[in-house]
């Protein structure tokens, strides 16, 4: 059996209220892919080819950048190309001006395969992948689109979703290459080490939904397709995250809402990936309209004979859909649930306030009757309805202008619609319980399997925004459930699953569940599209109080207000733009933002209504918006649609301004040529309204140095671009930069302007963004240091322990806390008043001990959650070793800190830290009814702070140690290294009196001894962070050598010669002594007056260099007392300015050298 797929009509936020829970969706209700947030390699990782050729060595990464930039330069400035951040190939490749290739007589799949072998670098593939593709599969639309799919497999093991998909147009030209191939997929499949029942069982417990079951048949097939007396069924699969896993992919229906197609681990029984196929949500349908409407509100005869599988049939059922009443929800059709095809009565009630019924919103039952549903022959009626809308929707996405065909995967002959209508309707004393009310749902198999859609009753209880009515009865709710099955056939990963579960995609899954359903009600005149704003409204019948469903229709205008169109609570009035992206609702959610793209389609509808005419028009809409899906990525982002639609335009209406319509539209709503979105599940994607530049525009270039802000180093392999233009998932595709081993970037080709938002971003630091400016003919200069964040999961931290992960399996858990999104967070119960109260706690792991500065965190609601979860109390610990714990900090924040990251400086336990634990004390509120009284949240927590620092080391070299006055030495200290910090400056100590005599930013300086005498030349060599390490070398001047007849004159006694850091650590002062004849050194250590008073001593000595009689060259601590260290430890002093004062004489009489300075030392 195939996987399956679901998509359904959610209730939007404004009526949620009434009918769910505060916690939003439940975790059955989540998509998990472990591939989330692995958008670069962990840092300890080696290099493998599962980040593509440009990992496998910095020459063959050089290689696939060249080819790059020469294919995005020969395709000109509209060239798109993004790379899938987990296996280094091309994401997606097109230009938003035209195709990418010329003209072709040759098949569609000659043209795909060549065009893929000659751009292969380019791609991210090497010879041998693009060889080993497999024999393509074609889907060819009326309009002539073709598009070409290349999957992967290994032994008859296919990959998951990393096929290769190659657009061609009617003319032979290549228009687009999408997916994510990987050049790493291994050898052999090899054999699974757990069994398809193993894995079966770990899905089931994962869910928490076990139930008995048995193996009914394993294939001998190569994916060992495995079949349960369940009907559930399991093959194996080869999925890649960072690496390529063996594993089984299952279908599991848990219950009638809960059907699961998920990837489990074949080695581990891990649950890689998991969507639950049915996606709850609101609207209805029918009679031509719904009951009572001005426009198709009376009921009409019509002629079921052509939807009927045989003349004389007893049930609703033929070659598209099979429709009954499921009123016990166990998708089976009972034979009193069956309805005979035929000419039933219906009964309304339009003159009942209790149920929001009038002469225009007619009511086919009473809530307060729960069993009036069944009234006459009112269910077979509604069974009927159902049948006829479901056909006739069909018919029209078969048409010419959409082209569901069964070609495309539409539902007739062997999976038509399996369609319950009254679903539920008899579950509690003979009427509906609150799970089977005010919803519906479309549940979508990949092509081959049946589609099931569940229609439930409304109900106008205390407080619902609801009428009473049948939710089957509301063409729009009927055809939007109805297109959720169109968009899970078009968009969908390799193996044909629906790939509609993020942000962005969920969104337009419904978004385009409202455009299709609305468009056949417009074009079939039962909806008028006026002048006006505010008649193309979804809840037109569902809604009692206005706006219940969606906060506005689909036909509002940008910047015009009106009661129609009054905005939400997040938004200002008039039409949605991409600016309101995770506004609409106060927060990211499907149906809200979904309304961004709704009306962003509508209004391109209009244009080419305006265009074409009414009929016309709404057939080049239905065309280039249904072929844009065909040529979709997995999990699109609306940017990846803008220009799918694009692409669309350009092959189904070429000798036309339809382009330019299309760029005009989604300009005015703010999806311009500068807008950004990273990916499908970006949170905080970049508006921007502007129209492409012209061709001819000046240009410049930026270029600078990108460094880690904790140690001055470079920062290779990170990214820089420009919001809305870069080349990464992180950026738009054209204006970006890979930092080189150097830490410089150079981003060419750059239209003049001022740019507000010029990323950086690097694994485990967090990302920058500064303004830029550029001008035509010049190259602007931007650096940026980021900072590292220890805690993030991508430097190579990790969630160590939590007491609650409830919320993992559907991105709520205790790991996004460190995920480096505040557009996610962990979601935790809250057990704080149970008879065994429990905190929910998660200790995280660094990747090695630090000394922390301070946490940045950010306390706010997460997972669907409203603010009264976010977390008020908190208190954090740290660990050398989690095991000994120190409270680092613990405090409260106010409503106004969440959304924000709030900086926290520890109170104690800040050196040697290895490991953190949150713990979470008390939500803002705990209200009845509120989220907080059932869950705490917190969404990011980050650990600022550096490691000890380890000083520069190495030799100090001089061109000459014997000299005579006058002459000049060179001195080179570029052997001196530093390995976790940049080396800053040289600090210059010629004659060895202790004073810099020069300071440099090189290694190298000279020096012209003028006088006889013994010097101890020493440097200091600085490094970013503060810290000093010091080398010295002897010179030795002296007069030139005369003939004595009683030999040579005795050498005089040198002078002792000292060299200190600036910047000390651990309690004590490294002193280099430097000794040629035999000295006595000592030395102390002291404070000034107010900082003894503040430790409350006895004395300004805090410490000494103990005596010491040497000769030669050694490094003597001076070390503070026990008793200093105690007053510092008490009062939590971390950092000490001290006296170093130096005596050393040499013995016999000999020279005598002193030295005082101040430095800084960390205790």
């Amino acid at each position: 059996m195939t996987a399956l797929v679901t998509a359904a009509v959610l209730l939007a936020p404004a009526a949620a209220g009434a009918v769910q829970a505060a916690r939003g969706p439940t975790a059955a209700e989540r998509f998990l892919d472990v591939r989330q947030g692995l958008a670069v390699p962990a840092p300890a990782a080696p290099a493998t080819p599962a980040a593509g050729l440009a990992a496998r060595s910095a020459r063959m990464a050089d290689r696939v950048a060249s080819a790059r930039r020469d294919l995005t330069a020969s395709l000109g400035r509209q060239a798109a190309l993004s790379v899938d951040p987990l296996t280094g190939t091309v994401r997606a490749l097109g230009r938003l001006d035209g195709a990418l290739t010329g003209p072709s007589d040759d098949p569609p799949a000659t043209v795909a395969r060549a065009y893929a072998a000659q751009h292969a670098t380019a791609l991210g593939l090497d010879a041998a992948t693009v060889a080993a593709l497999g024999a393509p599969s074609q889907t060819r639309s009326p309009t002539g689109l073709t598009v070409v799919r290349f999957g992967q497999s290994v032994d008859g093991v296919p990959a998951f979703d990393n096929d290769l998909r190659v657009a061609v147009d009617r003319a032979g030209r290549v228009l687009s290459v999408s997916g994510a191939p990987r050049t790493d997929l291994p050898a052999a499949a090899g054999t699974p080490a757990r069994p398809a029942a193993d894995a079966l069982g770990a899905l089931m417990d994962e869910v928490g939904a076990r139930r008995p079951f048995a193996v009914v048949s394993t294939g001998t097939d190569a994916r060992r397709t495995t079949r349960f007396d369940t009907g559930d069924s399991a093959r194996l699969v080869l999925f890649g995250a960072r690496r390529v896993h063996l594993a089984w992919h299952l279908t599991y229906a848990a219950s009638s809402t809960r059907v699961y197609d998920a990837v489990v681990d074949a080695a581990t029984g891990e649950v890689l990936y998991r969507a639950n196929l049915v996606k709850f949500a609101v609207d209805a349908g029918v009679y031509h309209n719904f009951p009572g409407a001005a426009l198709g509100g009376t009921r009409v005869t019509e002629d079921l004979e052509p939807f009927l599988a045989s003349p004389g049939v007893q049930t609703l059922t033929g070659p598209n859909v099979h429709a009954f009443s499921d009123v016990n929800d166990d998708d089976v059709a009972q034979a009193s649930e069956e309805v005979v095809p035929g000419d039933y009565g219906y009964s309304t009630d339009n003159n009942r306030p209790s149920g929001a019924c009038d002469a225009t919103h007619l009511c086919s039952w009473n809530h307060l009757s729960p069993t009036s549903w069944n009234t006459g022959t009112n269910r077979a009626a509604n069974v009927t309805q159902t049948f006829w809308y479901a056909n006739h929707f069909h018919d029209h996405l078969a048409g010419g202008a959409i082209g569901f065909t069964t070609a495309s995967g539409n539902f007739q002959g062997a999976d038509p619609v399996q369609l319950n209508a009254l679903d539920g309707a008899a579950t509690a004393s003979g009427g509906p319980d609150d799970a089977h009310l005010d919803n519906a749902n479309m549940l979508t198999p990949a092509d081959g399997s049946s589609p099931r859609m569940q229609m439930y009753l409304f109900e106008h209880a205390t407080g619902s925004p609801f009428r009473d009515i049948n939710g089957g009865d509301d063409a729009a709710v009927l055809y939007h459930e109805y297109t959720h099955g169109l968009s899970s056939r078009l968009v969908t990963n390799d193996d044909g699953t629906q790939a509609l579960n993020a942000p962005h995609a969920g969104a337009m899954g419904e978004a385009w569940s409202d455009w299709y359903a609305q468009d056949l009600l417009v074009r079939e005149g039962l909806v008028v599209d006026s002048a006006g704003d505010g008649d193309v409204d979804m809840g037109r019948y569902t809604d009692s109080t206005p706006h219940a469903i969606r906060y506005e229709p689909l036909d509002c205008t940008v910047g015009l207000s009106s009661a129609a169109c009054p905005g939400s609570p997040g938004t200002s009035g008039g039409g949605f733009t991409f600016a309101d992206f995770g506004k609409v609702n106060g927060a990211p959610e499907v149906h809200s933002d979904g309304e961004i793209w709704a009306q962003t389609l509508w209004q391109l509808r209009q244009r080419l209504v305006a265009k074409f005419g009414a009929s016309d028009g709404s057939d080049a809409a239905e065309t280039i918006i249904t072929d844009a899906m065909r040529l979709s990525v997995p999990e699109p982002s609306f940017l990846d649609m803008r220009n799918a639609i694009l692409a669309a335009a350009g092959n189904d209406l070429p000798n036309s301004d339809v382009r330019d319509i299309v760029w005009d539209v989604f300009r005015s709503r703010g999806m311009g040529f500068y807008a950004a979105a990273t990916d499908g599940s970006d949170l905080s994607p970049v508006a921007d309204f502007t129209a492409p530049p012209a061709a001819d525009a000046p240009k410049g270039a930026i270029g600078g140095t990108v460094i880690s802000a904790n140690s001055g180093l470079p920062l290779p392999g990170a990214r820089a671009g420009i919001g809305g233009l870069a080349t990464k998932p992180t950026f738009d595709p054209d204006l970006a930069a890979t930092i080189d081993s150097a830490g410089h970037y150079a981003i060419g080709a750059v239209p003049q302007g001022t740019y507000p938002k010029l990323g950086f971003a690097a694994p485990g630091y967090d990302a920058l963004v500064k303004p830029v400016t550029v001008a035509g003919g010049q190259t602007a200069q931007a650096d940026a240091a980021l900072r590292r964040d220890w805690s993030a999961a991508a430097g190579g931290a990790a969630i160590t322990a939590t007491n609650d992960d409830l919320g993992a399996p559907f991105g709520c858990g205790a790991g996004a806390l460190i995920d480096q999104s505040q557009g996610a967070g962990w979601s935790a119960e809250n057990h704080l008043h149970d008879p065994s109260p429990r905190q929910p706690t998660a200790t995280i792991r660094l990747p090695q001990a630090i000394t922390v500065e301070s946490f940045a965190m950010d306390p706010a609601n997460t997972c669907g959650d409203n603010a009264s979860s976010a977390t008020r109390d908190y208190r954090v610990e740290t660990s050398p070793d989690g095991v000994s714990w120190t409270t680092a900090a613990q405090g409260s924040f106010a409503p106004a800190d969440a959304g924000r990251l709030n900086t926290v400086t520890p109170t104690a336990g800040a050196t040697g830290v290895r490991y953190v634990r949150l713990t979470l004390l008390s939500p803002q509120s705990e209200a009845a009814g509120s989220s907080g009284q059932l869950f705490i949240d917190f969404s990011e927590l980050e650990v600022l702070g550096n490691p000890p620092n380890v000083l520069p080391s190495g030799t100090l070299t001089a061109s000459a140690t014997a000299i005579t006055p006058g002459q000049t030495v060179a001195f080179d200290a570029s052997s001196f290294k530093d390995p976790d910090s940049a080396i800053t400056a040289y600090d210059w100590d010629f004659d060895g009196d202790g004073v810099v005599d020069a300071t440099t930013a090189t290694p190298t300086a000279q020096f012209t001894y003028p006088a006889v005498g013994r010097y101890v030349a020493g440097v200091g060599v600085r490094d970013f962070r503060g810290g000093s390490g010091v080398g010295a070398v002897t010179v030795d001047v002296t007069t030139a050598k005369a003939d004595a007849p009683f030999g040579l004159p005795k050498p005089a006694l040198s002078r002792p010669g000292f060299l200190l850091p600036s910047v000390a650590g651990r309690g004590r002062v490294p002193v280099r002594v430097t000794c040629k004849d035999t000295c006595r050194v000592s030395g102390t250590l002291t404070i000034d007056t107010a900082t003894r008073r503040r430790l409350h001593l006895a004395s300004r000595t805090v410490g000494r260099l103990m005596p010491r009689t040497l000769k030669g060259r050694r490094t003597l601590p001076a070390t503070l007392t026990a008793t200093a260290r105690r007053a510092l430890r008490r009062h939590h002093v971390t950092r000490l300015r001290v006296g170093v004062h130096l005596t050393a004489t040499v013995s016999g009489g000999g020279p005598r050298r002193t030295l005082a300075r101040r430095v800084t030392l960390r205790t």
